[in-house]
């Protein structure tokens, strides 16, 4: 939205929360996801809500990918709750000139070849131009427009908590694995963090079971034999990840961005950043279809452009999924050699670095099926 809106495009989000959410359960921008929004006078404002951290745990303790060496202003991983990021691009989008409704679940969806009528719940209309359907892994949108969504159910459920530990430094992030699981944290500003634990023995529990103070503290001592000195928890879930990736992202008038698009682990902290990252390739290429000076190729080029990105980050975090979760003894004696012996090469350290924060992202150069003039890049 903020993207059209910046293009003078008229534009309407569609939500079906009755206001601005106060749970978060992505919490990490990369540096490519920074970069990008510092193009759009925003990467300051997160920076400053934030809490850098220079690495990302891989799993095993003292295991991390170091983010120090890579060749951007960003050279960290930014903490920052969901809920405070949508904030600021839910404000800049609406003094850019978007309109939010809230309470507007969507209900219906028919494209023709002048536009799209979208239904809401309460019989109202409204015909657009284009329908971008970010409304996530359950997505309405990508469903009325029969868009097939292949993939599977990643084994077992994640606890998230987001609470105070005393037992850890809240400056950089921590992870540990055991035979019982893995612990991953990440420190907020304010001093709390968000815990993620895969405890093996609660793998099984539905993700409607509420998630109490007890159980995290549980599932700690069972993965690591200590507590930390947990307090204070204000906010917890239970998440079950999928491995999904929409064929298409584009049919006719109506395209896939972010988890509506493409589903995967919660491993590397990915998710969020690819969808932003969507986002702002396919804003900025509506814009320019539709006020006329955007050559046939390119609205097509958003899939060619971020369906590879979103396949890429499904292969990346399945591996790192299967490594951590892995439990027969040849299994674990592999992620041994990989974490100790592989991943604190420089060479890896470099690749590693690259690959996950974003920066190795590059398309290809020309333009979708014509082979435009565009030349090769990140944005």
């Amino acid at each position: 939205a903020g993207e059209l809106a910046l293009a003078g495009v008229r534009c309407l989000v569609l939500e079906r929360r009755d206001g601005p959410r106060s749970d978060s359960r992505a919490i990490c921008l990369h540096a490519r996801s920074m970069e990008v929004l510092e193009l759009r006078g925003l990467a300051e404002v997160l920076a400053a809500a934030g809490l850098p951290v220079p690495t990302f745990p891989l799993g095993p303790r003292g295991a991390a990918i170091s983010f120090s060496r890579l060749d951007s202003d960003f050279p960290y991983l930014l903490d920052i709750p969901q809920s405070q990021m949508e904030c600021i691009f839910a404000a800049r989008a609406v003094e850019l000139g978007a309109r939010i409704r809230w309470s507007s679940p969507v209900t219906g969806v028919r494209q023709d070849e002048t536009g799209v009528t979208v239904t809401l719940a309460d019989g109202a209309t409204e015909r657009a131009a284009f329908v971008a359907g970010c409304d996530g892994v359950r997505s309405f949108v990508r469903e009325a427009a029969g868009m097939t969504f292949p993939g599977f159910a990643n084994p077992g459920s994640v606890i998230l908590a987001d609470l105070h530990l005393d037992g850890l430094s809240m400056t950089s992030a921590y992870g540990d694995l055991s035979r019982h699981g893995m612990l991953l944290m990440f420190p907020f500003r304010d001093g709390s963090c968000r815990l993620v634990l895969y405890d093996y023995a609660r793998g099984g529990v539905p993700v409607s079971e509420p998630v109490g103070l007890d159980e995290v503290r549980d599932s700690l001592r069972q993965i690591t034999g200590r507590d930390f000195g947990l307090r204070d928890m204000y906010w917890s879930g239970r998440y079950r990840s999928e491995s999904r990736q929409a064929p298409r992202y584009r049919i006719g008038r109506v395209l896939l961005a972010g988890d509506a698009a493409h589903a995967h682990s919660p491993a590397g902290a990915q998710g969020l950043n690819t969808g932003l990252q969507d986002a702002v390739n396919l804003g900025w290429k509506l814009g320019a279809e539709l006020h006329g000076w955007g050559p046939g190729w390119l609205l097509d080029s958003y899939h060619d452009e971020r369906h590879p990105v979103g396949a890429a980050v499904l292969a990346l975090t399945g591996r790192q999924f299967r490594l951590n979760t892995a439990r027969s003894w040849n299994k674990r004696l592999l992620r041994w050699a990989v974490h100790r012996l592989v991943v604190p090469l420089p060479p890896v350290q470099d690749q590693l670095a690259r690959g996950y924060s974003g920066i190795s992202i590059r398309y290809p150069p020309g333009g979708a099926a014509t082979g435009g003039a565009a030349t090769g890049g990140a944005a």
